[in-house]
């Protein structure tokens, strides 16, 4: 109570202190412009890390999903279950995966059954603008779920009319083949494709078949602009072992609808409402194939989430004040979560699978903030009033604060508090070896952190040390003896570590003949320690201790280019062996990825080869990954007459 104290009485302390300043003269501080947050900021402004992986860098990449994309982002954890984009979980400074919210242009793309599928978005990577990752705690601004970090993924525009193909063939019988088109129609854009893709797998049971739709249109008005997005999604894959040794013939089919539109008017005075709807529909079943008498269903479940929401900001003299009310309704049909229904319901495009079981809960918030700059100093800070009928209402406060030192650096700090809500799965579910707990609190935790930036046209970096202080925290446990999995809130974990980046863009002071075009280069160190009893952790204490990553993109000639990957991890934690029950340490992993790319305009040849030493390694225990990969493809892309 204390701490709360203390920290509004900060809070009235400076905004008293803006006031006296109301009449000084802001500053322009230059940077890359993202919108992670109520309101724009500025990477060398923003009194936090935000890592932005444009265009350019996701052309070169040696990858081509988003989820090999996403590894190599400063302090991100990515665990895959397969090869493509078939299944990803994502932390964040050794958050669990439930931790990260993903946004698709603002929208929340979590989904209150599972975080295993917050990665299910209809999006290709041929389709994505630009990736803002927001590092460390963000539910004062986005709310619920922001809990370590946002990752914001943009769509955007190709300039002019023009087709794109893509189409590549590789290793494990691997076909992906993407299609899109923008175009303008008067002071329209629009942007369409379809993408599909397909593998028989590295081993028995690792196929799969997915076909995604998206639609993104801007229609331009008098200082305002109108967004509308559609996306469609359809996954089908054999989950071998995904969620049990045990059964390794797991097979797993989702789908994901989602629209949204979104209006912003104004340049001093803004306003930004903005609606959408995003369904999820899984089936999961545990036995592929032949399955053993006590095998009564499938699991089905159904998922839906409607946000609405208004943003109002003004900038004046003395900054950028916001304010923002949101509204969202999550709801889940199943036949595994939930409480019981007075009627059996039909799965839709199910022939065999119902519902007999439901759960909603309705979820506002509140956000009012303030953003200046003025001389060398620049501050954000604001407040989420948060209310929910599942779980009743609090506050998350949170300021950040910057201070340029010489013209291209930057210290800062800043504090936060967070939230997270319990997934459906982790209230209710009830299976072979994992059994949920309806009487789950909301995880809560303090975050603060401290670092330096620095900005200009050859180098950017940064470098910064974090603290979170969690409690309540969610994890599925083993106590000592137990076969069975179950939910539980933490007593407290606290988390610190340090990150650091080096950034050089050579291809910004140099011609064509520039042999290294850009180098990058990301380290981080975490260190987590739980206060409660002795019990075998599933997901929160398996964080990775040691992440390096290192990418460098070389041009052989001038069409000719090279891009190459690498990255050294080593875990925490520990997993319990199959068929043996002991509990085995992870291993450091060192993985190498190489890309080719020959420039033919309008057609380009590539090559992606990942895993290039065929090192074995598992994400998650159990879970063989994929060896050495290839790729080859072919890109085209053709301008049209306007």
């Amino acid at each position: 109570m204390m701490v709360n104290k203390t920290f509004f009485a900060i809070l009235l302390f400076i905004s008293s202190w803006v006031n006296v300043f109301a009449q000084s003269d802001t500053i322009d501080i230059s940077g890359v412009e993202v919108q992670a947050g109520r309101a724009s900021i500025v990477w060398s402004g923003a009194s936090r890390v935000v890592e932005v992986i444009t265009r350019k860098e996701i052309e070169t990449m040696p990858v081509s999903n988003l989820n090999d994309l996403l590894k190599y982002a400063l302090n991100a954890d990515i665990r895959k279950r397969g090869t493509g984009d078939v299944q990803a979980d994502i932390s964040i400074r050794g958050s669990s995966f439930e931790q990260v919210l993903v946004l698709l242009n603002g929208v929340s793309m979590n989904d209150p059954q599972t975080g295993h599928h917050k990665l299910d978005i209809p999006v290709d990577l041929a389709d994505i603008e630009r990736i803002e990752i927001l590092q460390g705690s963000g539910s004062r601004i986005f709310g619920p779920n922001a809990f370590a970090g946002v990752i914001n993924i943009i769509t955007g525009h190709s300039a002019g009319p023009n087709i794109h193909t893509d189409l590549s063939y590789g290793s494990f019988e691997t076909l992906l083949g993407t299609i899109a088109s923008s175009f303008s129609i008067g002071k329209s854009n629009h942007y369409i494709s379809l993408s599909g893709n397909s593998s028989d797998g590295f081993i028995a049971n690792t196929d799969y078949a997915t076909a995604k739709a998206y639609y993104r249109g801007d229609i331009a008005v008098n200082n305002g602009k109108l967004g509308v997005s559609a996306g469609w999604m359809n996954k089908e894959f054999g989950a071998r072992g995904f969620y049990s040794p045990k059964y390794p013939d797991q097979y797993e089919a989702t789908r994901t609808e989602m629209g949204s539109i979104d209006f912003s008017y104004g340049k001093r005075f803004k306003i930004e409402p903005k609606v959408s709807w995003r369904r999820h529909h899984d089936r999961f079943e545990l036995f592929r194939n032949e399955a053993p008498s006590w095998y009564r269903n499938h699991n089905y479940h159904m998922s839906d989430v409607i946000d609405a929401g208004l943003n109002l900001s003004y900038q004046s003299r003395a900054g950028i004040s916001s304010v923002g009310l949101e509204y969202s309704y999550e709801h889940i049909f199943s036949n595994v979560l939930g409480v019981l229904l007075d009627d059996t319901l039909s799965v839709p495009q199910e022939s065999k699978g119902f519902f007999n079981r439901s759960d909603a809960r309705k979820n506002v918030d509140i956000f009012i903030g303030h953003d200046l700059s003025i001389h060398r100093f620049s501050a954000s800070l604001g407040v989420l009033l948060y209310w929910s009928d599942a779980f009743g209402y609090n506050y998350y406060p949170g300021i950040d604060l910057s201070l340029r030192v010489g013209k291209n650096s930057r210290v800062y700090a800043s504090v936060n508090k967070s939230l997270r809500l319990p997934s459906f799965t982790e209230l209710y579910y009830k299976g072979p070896v994992n059994i949920g707990n309806s009487e789950l609190k909301p995880e809560e935790s303090w975050s603060c952190e401290t670092g330096v930036k620095y900005a200009e046209k050859l180098i950017k970096a940064h470098a910064s040390v974090f603290y979170r202080y969690s409690f309540n925290l969610i994890d599925w446990i083993q106590t000592p003896g137990e076969k069975i999995w179950h939910t539980e809130n933490l007593t407290r974990i606290n988390t610190w570590g340090v990150e650091a980046s080096l950034d050089f863009d050579f291809d910004k002071i140099c011609d064509e003949n520039c042999l290294v075009e850009r180098l990058h280069a990301s380290y981080s160190y975490l260190d987590m320690n739980k206060n409660s009893g002795d019990f075998i952790s599933y997901y929160v204490l398996d964080y990775l201790r040691h992440n390096l990553g290192i990418t460098a993109n070389i041009r052989l000639m001038k069409d000719l280019s090279v891009a190459l990957g690498g990255r050294y991890y080593s875990r925490e934690g520990s997993y319990i062996s199959f068929p043996s029950g002991l509990e085995s340490s992870w291993k450091p992993v060192f993985l190498a990825d190489a890309g080719l790319k020959w420039n033919l305009n309008p057609i380009e040849f590539k090559v992606d080869a990942n895993n290039i030493f065929n090192t074995e390694y598992f994400d998650y225990g159990n879970i063989s990954m994929p060896g050495f990969n290839i790729n080859f493809g072919l890109v085209c892309n053709i301008g049209l007459k306007k």
